[in-house]
C-alpha cells in the first residue's frame, strides 16, 4: 500500500472549495428571481413578460462572460503570435 501524501486533503480542498462556492453562488443567482417573483412584480409593476426578461438577463450575462473568456483565450493563442510574426 502506498504511503499517504502529506497535505493531500488540504490541496484537494483548496481546489474543490472555490468551485463548489462558485456553483453555489451561480445556483443562488438562478433561483433568486423565482423566490422573490411575487414581491418583485408587485413593487416594480412588472408584467410576466418583463419578469421573464429580467430573469433571462442572468443567462445573457453568463453567456457574455463565457464568450469573453473564449475570446481572451483565442487572442492569447492566435492573436499575439500573428502580431509578433508581422514585425
Amino acid at each position: 500500500m502506498p504511503a499517504p501524501v502529506p497535505g493531500l486533503r488540504w490541496r484537494l480542498s483548496c481546489v474543490f472549495l472555490p468551485f463548489a462556492a462558485g456553483y453555489f453562488i451561480s445556483y443562488l443567482f438562478r433561483v433568486m428571481n423565482a423566490v422573490i417573483a411575487d414581491d418583485l412584480a408587485t413593487d416594480l409593476a412588472l408584467s410576466a413578460g418583463a419578469l421573464g426578461l429580467l430573469t433571462s438577463a442572468y443567462y445573457l450575462a453568463f453567456a457574455a462572460r463565457f464568450l469573453l473568456i473564449l475570446a481572451a483565450l483565442a487572442w492569447y493563442l492566435y492573436g499575439c503570435r500573428r502580431h509578433a510574426e508581422s514585425d
